[in-house]
């Protein structure tokens, strides 16, 4: 595991060149713990693209500490998920949403794993949540008329 845990931290060393940008290391995992993947995300280059895997969990470390990073954010964009963890957007997570929205996790300091909440406009927007309550309404107007024309 330190071998492991060396390389990644060698591999993004040579990723970074200027001190103001951070490696994030992302480790695609399935539901049994199993690695299907790694990524080294660069912060200061353009987002990572990376296609979403049904019911993975995303599990990211700075290579700076080994630990979860402090800051994560995550929002939702059409069917994809796209996270940064600063100002600008350092990574893409296509069809998110259609292949079954996997866990954004790290392991904190104490061993534990810290997950990280999902997108704010994860859920449907506003508007959309009023349309459905309208239509409900409706239909129950139009039941409502065909009870009674039907008394």
């Amino acid at each position: 595991m330190f071998l492991a845990r060396s390389l990644l931290v060698v591999k993004c060393l040579s990723l970074n060149t200027k001190r103001d940008m951070a490696c994030i290391i992302l480790i695609l995992k399935n539901r049994r713990g199993v690695t299907l993947d790694l990524f080294f995300i660069d912060t200061a280059d353009a987002p990572l693209y990376v296609e979403a895997v049904g019911g993975a969990y995303y599990q990211f470390s700075d290579e700076a500490t080994g630990f979860a990073p402090p800051r994560l954010q995550a929002v939702r964009e059409g069917d994809a998920l796209r996270v940064s963890f600063g100002d600008s957007p350092a990574l893409v997570i296509g069809h998110y949403f259609s292949r079954g929205a996997g866990a954004l996790i790290g392991l904190q300091e104490g061993g534990g794993m810290r997950r990280y909440v999902d997108a704010p406009s994860a859920m449907p927007p506003p508007g959309a949540a009023c349309e459905v309550m309208s239509a409900r309404m409706q239909a129950d107007d139009v039941m409502r008329q065909v009870a009674l024309s039907h008394s």
